[in-house]
């Protein structure tokens, strides 16, 4: 939603008045910018008339030695101290911002900001990855009050009419807090590493998102390749007269229950494998930003840039109230704003579900899935069509192939600049670019995952196959478990799958008819790479995929996911082994205290050092999970035993008792951190 309603429109006249308008020059001012982009040259706007600033404005930090900035340590104002990075050193200048504040005052919301400085974040590189720290939520939105503020008042303000129920300042006023609650929204769900900047177009993610889509490509690879080939290769084992492409009720059942076994793996097993330990990793991914943040309800007050370039905030009236105007109103009811609104986030929400591969782009996997298919069929040999390893393997190939290709062109198309992006409201009476997708991350203040961290593939593929075998096992854990997958099993993937090939094997009947005539059956000579075998092998594996699509859309209610409920196993697991070690823990103070009288009474050293050191595991408890916890207590314990001078036999007893249950308490713990450990992606522990 444009923060003028006018300007929302196609073809509205203020929008022309906007575009006619001298606007100033281009100026963001951040509440919190990183060092390393400081410098970075703005896309520019053109200045006002008069004006002689160039380049882009900054806050926060202290100005380099060649664009100083006068003190205003002295001044009544916030010490906020601007600069520009200049484009040309011929017209670099600064900004005595301090000075223009006190000419201008603002109400006190303004006053109680500190130094913008005090957002400054520390640097980070976009290569490292790192995340910045953050400003409080409050202090943030007081300095994007600031932002707006300073950048409305390059414009003039147009007089108050008589007859006006609010000065253009008290509407001024509303407009701003409504627009920075915006910011900060967007700022939020752009992320601290989204790099969302107030009125300025934002970088599409390009290279940095080749790791990403790298990994969505190999996804797609596996999740298309272990599927189908599979079924394909069992049904030519079934029934090698026809090659892959069996038209008899047996062998197409058999394949599709081959194809819904391996698709179960896949999914549930080796694909959740490979994605929770590459989370843990900080793999990034495209997360979709909410229509809502990028075309906001409108606001109470409205704004728009006249045609002699000064700022007028309006409100809008509801419909209702049109009625009871002696005149007509050329501006839109807030009905309108709202639908006007309501319909950009409808067509914002269906650009990125098409970049999702939902809507049209459903058929693009099926399509390059049947190309590649008949291409194969087309190159294979009556032996190779006719062998089942082979039809495995080539199969394979050409389906693994169209599922990468169409993960890579999705992946691909969000990060470009125009078809991953977006025209957005800036909320000052102009428009800026961002992106539709950002690049999240498990851990946003840790770095992202690098193609230099290929160094540990080797220890990723151990913690992939441990993951995979807890989720494999995990059905086998209780009754309830194995009756929830094997409905998953039997009813999402062999049913649909078998139902997948009975309908893919028709389709491509049916298809290849427009080459055979009649039914589409094939002649009793017809060779197994004929045109209308390739045809058939189209049509049959287009049908596939887009069938297996809609079945498992349809079935999606049985899914029973591994991974969620083997997170609830595992925190169940620790939350019991935390409570036995309590339960034990507890056990030890009566032994403890029998411990520390006979010391009392021998006067033993050895004995109070013993009993010191339990008290000291005592305090620390079972929520500080070190190892060295224990060692102290443990080793004191060892060195009596090992040399018992001077002590009762039935201390000594006690002394081994103690012993034994420590050591079950720090097994216990250290089964629950490795669980913990494995939990949060550190890999050194095991489950």
């Amino acid at each position: 939603m444009r923060a003028s309603s006018p300007i929302c429109a196609t073809t509205s006249p203020t929008r022309v008045a906007h575009e006619t308008a001298p606007t100033p020059p281009q100026e963001s001012i951040q509440p919190s910018p990183p060092a390393d982009i400081q410098t970075e040259a703005l896309s520019q706007r053109a200045p006002r008339p008069g004006s002689q600033r160039s380049g882009c404005v900054q806050a926060g930090g202290s100005p380099t030695a060649q664009d100083a900035t006068p003190s205003t340590a002295s001044s009544s104002v916030p010490e906020i101290r601007l600069w520009i990075g200049s484009q040309d050193p011929d017209r670099a200048a600064t900004l005595p911002v301090a000075a223009r504040l006190q000419e201008q005052p603002e109400p006190s919301s303004r006053s109680d900001v500190a130094s913008l400085s005090q957002l400054q974040r520390p640097a980070s590189t976009q290569a490292s990855g790192a995340s910045r720290s953050q400003p409080p939520p409050a202090l943030q939105r007081r300095a994007f009050v600031n932002q707006l503020r300073i950048y409305l008042n390059e414009y003039p303000a147009t007089a108050d009419t008589d007859d006006a129920p609010e000065t253009q300042e008290q509407l001024e006023e509303e407009y701003v807090e409504w627009a920075a609650d915006r910011l900060q929204q967007r700022h939020e769900a752009y992320g601290p590493n989204g790099g969302y900047r107030f009125n300025e177009n934002m970088s599409a993610a390009g290279t940095a998102a080749a790791l990403p889509t790298a990994y969505e490509t190999l996804k797609g690879f596996l999740s298309s390749a272990l599927r189908t080939p599979p079924g394909s290769a069992t049904a030519t084992k079934y029934d090698q007269q026809d090659g892959s492409l069996t038209t008899k009720v047996g062998p197409t059942a058999v394949g599709g229950a081959t194809s819904g076994i391996t698709s179960y793996f896949t999914e549930q097993i080796l694909l959740s494998a490979i994605e929770r330990r590459a989370r843990l990793a900080n793999m990034p991914a495209f997360k979709p930003i909410a229509p809502s943040i990028l075309s906001p309800e409108p606001g109470p007050v409205q704004m728009e840039i006249t045609a002699e370039g000064n700022k007028h905030f309006w409100r809008p009236l509801r419909d209702e109230e049109v009625s009871h105007l002696e005149h007509e109103s050329d501006r839109p009811t807030f009905g309108k704003l709202q639908s006007i609104a309501r319909d950009r986030q409808r067509q914002l929400l269906e650009r990125q579900k098409l970049m999702d591969g939902k809507a049209e782009a459903t058929f693009l996997k099926p399509v390059l899935s049947g190309t590649l298919n008949g291409v194969r069929r087309s190159l294979s040999s009556n032996a190779t069509l006719l062998s089942p390893p082979l039809v495995l393997g080539t199969s394979m190939i050409g389906s693994g192939t169209s599922g990468a290709l169409g993960k890579a062109i999705l992946e691909t198309g969000k990060a470009l600049p125009r078809i991953g992006q977006t025209e957005v409201d800036n909320l000052v009476g102009g428009t800026q670019t961002v992106n539709l997708f950002r690049l999240a991350r498990h851990d946003e203040s840790a770095p992202a995952l690098r193609w230099s961290d290929a160094r540990r593939l080797h220890h990723t593929l151990v913690e992939i196959a441990q993951e995979a075998g807890a989720l494999a096992t995990l059905p086998f854990t209780s009754p309830l478990m194995a009756v929830r997958s094997a409905r998953d099993l039997l009813l999402r993937h062999i049913g649909g799958n078998i139902l997948t090939s009975w309908v893919a094997t028709g389709g491509g009947m049916v298809l290849a008819s427009l080459v055979r005539g009649s039914y589409g059956t094939p002649a009793t000579n017809e060779s197994l790479s004929s045109p209308g075998s390739v045809v058939q092998q189209f049509g049959q594996s287009f049908s596939n995929d887009a069938v297996w699509n809609a079945t498992n859309s349809a079935l999606s209610d049985t899914k029973h996911d591994l991974a969620v409920n083997l997170d609830r196993h595992r925190d169940n697991k620790q939350a019991r082994l935390r409570s036995r070690a309590l339960t034990t823990t507890a056990g030890l103070q009566p032994e403890i205290d029998l411990i520390r009288n006979a010391a009392e009474q021998t006067q033993n050293a050895r004995l109070q050092q013993v009993a010191a050191a339990l008290e000291q595991l005592l305090q620390h408890g079972t929520d500080v999970l070190e190892r060295s916890r224990f060692e102290p207590a443990l080793a004191t314990i060892g060195q009596v035993l090992d040399a018992p001078d001077g002590i009762e036999q039935q201390t000594l007893n006690r002394l081994r008792t103690l012993q034994d249950q420590v050591t079950d308490v720090r097994g216990l713990v250290m089964q629950r951190k490795a669980l913990l450990d494995w939990r949060n992606g550190r890999p050194q522990a095991s489950t």
